[in-house]
């Protein structure tokens, strides 16, 4: 390993799991003098891990950690002047790429674990080649896993690919029968203790084996290692196995990243009892726990998305890859042969993808492209202008644009996309920039220890212990945008409590575990507080406040001058954390959609649901600090501050937009002009001008009324009349304009013009303004061509009948025709009217044009059948000189 590294820039390691990968290669390295010029850097995923090998490794040079082997995290850094071997997460190296671009001092990074293709490895490993082939070509990269990708890490670094085989042990890998079609799944928790009762009492092995492993026996006495997605599941399933563990003899230790250092050190060292140690997959990769022989894989892992389009988070639990379940397995057999079962079945786990979905195609990237864009890279899409930025692996071209969205409303970027002075001050912050702004935005406001401490709260994980603990509680999702860090719970517990700010209402509960000095577990315990979460705030507090450059009172905000003074001073602080939330999430501004409900209105568009652990429960405006995109009923605000709607004109007038607005209300069928001045689709305020007419409300009438239909303003049968007179004369060959469908619309647009109701548009009388369309003239021409009504002898009025492609005709009852010798015309007596001539039940017994032929030929006849048929009418011998019926 150390020749290859010291003849290629970059040297791609693939071992499997307990070959030694994490503690044996960099003190080689060392060994080698390859960390003569310089430290040698192993990035690993996760702060266990890192804090963990640490140890080791300077345990087995004889010397406590600290001296040539140390380690550093966020808020934690345990190295000094001696430190050759330096551990680290993988976010200190990015943000040392930003602050230092030449990373002098160091001589060779190791990024470990690479396969989990975390975003910050990702980011460093891409930096590091760029500062490799620009400026200091005597830097060495080395990549380790056990499950990789290998020759594509080797193109990118341009070196070869190392392979050693691990001494691992035969794993019996077993999987569980899929349920009936009649029965559904157990709970997990049930499963998993199921699968440790299987296990401990010596059931079937090597069923359905995915390696040819033979029948690997588990020795009794060895741990048994459960993966589990979430903290919530384990302790679901701590109370499901206390039973079969306290029969097996097994202590339940549980390992997850929320847990207190101490906690998580007791998981993995050896006891004097075999452990049932339920974890997350922070277990799956760099740490061996010494005595597992015996391995229960759920199968699942919570993943943390993001969506660039609504910009919101989401912590989904999915379905874990190939690799990650060999991984899993792989711990069984690290000391002796061992067993896994799966509870899934075989055919699942082939059809699940061979790797894990990179975190650079499913995160936020709001932080890394402000490192990015402060290292002078222009194009971050990866492709196109020469000068830009070779990634391992281009992230989706929405997560760029959305991150630079958020950036440039934060005032980080400018509009060229260059770092702005607020942006490099965030950039010196070891927070999200939406965090960092909070306390840039909070401390030039006065309140710099809130800000901080608000900071902390945020990108800790929960610290009310009520939340955490409570049965059933909603599943925390993602980082707001990449503010808040991660929290489950079990919960929802219902907060009784009302107030203005979930933030504040935290604040305070901090603040009075630590009245009486240093926070101490007895005391967070006292105030309903986790005692690892509150430390960790702590910690975090306290490092935020050295990055800023001020010192951060410990007990809370100063209060002085008697019970009013420290009131007023609260209120000023409340306001100025809220000014300071809002300029942190600007797009995450929230209107309740009703007084009290907990549905609300997102700036942008779309809707969200207020959790009921919030206590903003009155406020109409507020702002998000943590929201989740839900698969199941939509996005949910977990925590949430009030804000007064006159902070978004103080903070962003250049967001404000007015509107000038005609709106149809179905409900009175009339158009209200509204003036509205708005917030990203928000609206602040509304009024009513007095003047309610003009273009925008006869345009508001006009849409409203094509889409009620032609039918609310007129009789159809009417205007299909009208319609088919001018048709009817134009084709005698005058020139008349068209009143078809399209003039009938159009008629009916002009006629909202100083109208506003569909009342007033019913008077106006449509068919009387499509008449209106023809001059005089051609009204006279329309009234003699094609009349709508003819009278008959006896002076009855008939309707014309107009139809297209026929010719006109009328229907009447045969006596009203008595008196005439011929039928009646139209079109100034060139056109015979087809007439229908009934009988008195209203039957035509003819129809004809040839009224005289009808007298003479037909009638003699007729007349017979409807004399004997209707006695009591006359029918007169000679219809042409009889007297009709008078009307």
């Amino acid at each position: 390993i150390c020749a290859a590294l010291k003849a290629a820039p970059g040297l791609v390691l693939v071992a499997e799991p307990g070959a030694g990968k994490t503690t044996r290669v960099p003190p080689a390295l060392a060994a080698a003098g390859l960390a003569a010029a310089g430290e040698i850097l192993v990035l690993e995923p996760r702060r266990l891990a890192a804090r963990l090998a640490a140890r080791r490794v300077a345990a087995e040079l004889g010397e406590p950690v600290g001296e040539r082997v140390g380690y550093q995290m966020r808020f934690e850094e345990v190295a000094g002047p001696r430190t050759r071997i330096r551990f680290v997460t993988e976010g200190i190296l990015t943000r040392r790429l930003v602050a230092d671009p030449m990373l002098a001092g160091v001589s060779v990074v190791v990024l470990d674990e690479f396969h989990e293709r975390h975003l910050h490895a990702d980011v460093a490993l891409a930096l590091l080649r760029r500062l490799q082939q620009q400026h200091r070509p005597e830097l060495r990269l080395l990549v380790m896993s056990a499950t990789l990708d290998a020759e594509a890490v080797a193109r990118f670094l341009g070196g070869p690919v190392l392979r050693v085989a691990g001494r691992t042990f035969p794993v019996a890998i077993e999987y569980r029968d899929p349920p009936s079609a009649k029965f559904q799944s157990p709970p997990l928790e049930e499963q998993v203790a199921a699968a440790v009762r299987r296990l401990v009492g010596g059931g079937p092995q090597g069923q359905g084996s995915d390696q040819d492993q033979g029948q690997a026996q588990a020795s009794s006495g060895g741990d048994v290692l459960v993966f589990l997605p979430g903290a919530a599941e384990i302790r679901r399933s701590e109370a499901a196995c206390q039973a079969v563990a306290a029969a097996a003899g097994l202590d339940v230790v549980m390992l997850h990243g929320d847990l207190p250092v101490e906690e998580q050190e007791r998981a993995v060292r050896p006891g004097a009892r075999p452990k049932l140690i339920l974890a997350t997959n922070v277990a799956e990769t760099s740490i061996t726990i010494e005595g597992v022989t015996a391995v229960v894989d759920s199968g699942l892992a919570r993943v943390a998305r993001h969506n660039p389009w609504s910009g919101l988070p989401s912590l989904d639990t999915l379905r874990i890859s190939q690799a990650a379940a060999a991984q899993r397995a792989g711990r069984a057999g690290r000391m002796r042969p061992g067993r896994c079962l799966r509870l899934y079945a075989q055919h699942d786990f082939a059809q699940r993808p061979a790797f894990e979905t990179p975190e650079i195609r499913r995160v936020d990237l709001a932080e890394t492209v402000l490192a990015l864009r402060h290292a002078g890279v222009r194009d971050l899409s990866g492709q196109g202008d020469p000068g830009g930025f070779a990634w391992f692996e281009a992230p989706p071209a929405a997560a760029l644009e959305a991150a630079e969205r958020v950036l440039g409303r934060l005032g980080a970027l400018d509009e060229r996309g260059q770092v702005t002075e607020l942006g490099r001050r965030l950039l010196e912050l070891p927070l999200h920039p939406r965090l960092g702004r909070l306390v840039l935005e909070a401390a030039a406001r006065g309140a710099a220890e809130a800000g901080c401490l608000a900071a902390a709260l945020l990108g800790e994980r929960e610290i009310r212990l009520a939340l955490r603990t409570s049965l059933g509680a909603e599943a925390k999702g993602g980082r707001a945008g990449g503010g808040p860090g991660h929290r489950r719970g079990q919960g929802p517990a219902v907060i009784d409590a009302s107030g203005a700010s979930d933030l504040v209402e935290r604040l305070e509960a901090f603040r009075q575990a630590t009245a009486g000095g240093p926070l101490r577990p007895e005391r967070a315990r006292a105030h309903g507080l986790d005692v690892g979460a509150a430390m960790a705030v702590a910690r975090a507090r306290d490092q935020i406040a050295r990055a800023l450059g001020r010192s951060a009172t410990r007990g809370g905000a100063r209060r002085s001058g008697g019970a009013a003074t420290a009131d007023a001073e609260a209120l000023a602080e409340e306001q100025s954390l809220g000014l300071a939330a809002l300029a942190a999430f600007p797009d995450r501004v929230a209107r309740r959609r009703t007084r009290h409900a907990p549905e609300l209105l997102l700036a942008g568009g779309g809707s969200a649901r207020l959790a009921e652990t919030s206590v903003v429960r009155e406020a109409e405006w507020l702002v998000a600090l943590d929201a989740e995109e839900r698969r199941e009923g939509g996005p949910v605000v977990r925590l949430a501050s009030a804000i007064a709607p006159e902070w978004l004109v103080d903070l962003f007038p250049e967001r404000l937009v007015e509107r000038h607005e005609a709106r149809f209300e179905r409900e009175g069928e009339r158009v209200e002009l509204v003036s509205t001045l708005e917030y990203d689709g928000l609206v602040l305020a509304a009024t009513r001008p007095a003047d309610q007419t003009g273009p925008e409300v006869a345009r508001a009438l006009a849409e409203a009324a094509l889409a009620a239909g032609l039918s609310q303003f007129a009789d159809p049968e009417a205007l299909a009349r009208l319609s088919a007179r001018v048709e009817f004369v134009a084709a005698q060959g005058f020139d008349l304009p068209r009143l078809d469908p399209a003039a009938v619309r159009e008629t009916l647009v002009s006629l909202c013009e100083g109208r506003r109701s569909f009342a007033e548009l019913r008077a106006a009388d449509l068919p009387a303004a499509l008449r209106a369309r023809l001059s005089p003239p051609q009204q006279a021409l329309l009234e003699r061509t094609a009349p709508e009504r003819v009278t008959l002898p006896g002076g009855r009025r008939v309707r014309v009948e107009y139809e297209p492609d026929k010719p006109p005709w009328i229907a009447s009852r045969l006596q009203d025709f008595f008196g005439m010798a011929e039928g009646p015309r139209v079109a100034e007596g060139r056109v015979p009217l087809v007439l229908h001539l009934l009988a008195p039940n209203q039957r035509a017994v003819q129809v004809t044009t040839d009224l005289a032929g009808f007298w003479e030929r037909h009638y003699p006849s007729i007349r017979k059948e409807l004399m004997r048929r209707y006695p009591r009418h006359a029918w007169p011998e000679d219809p042409r000189r009889a007297q009709p019926p008078t009307r």
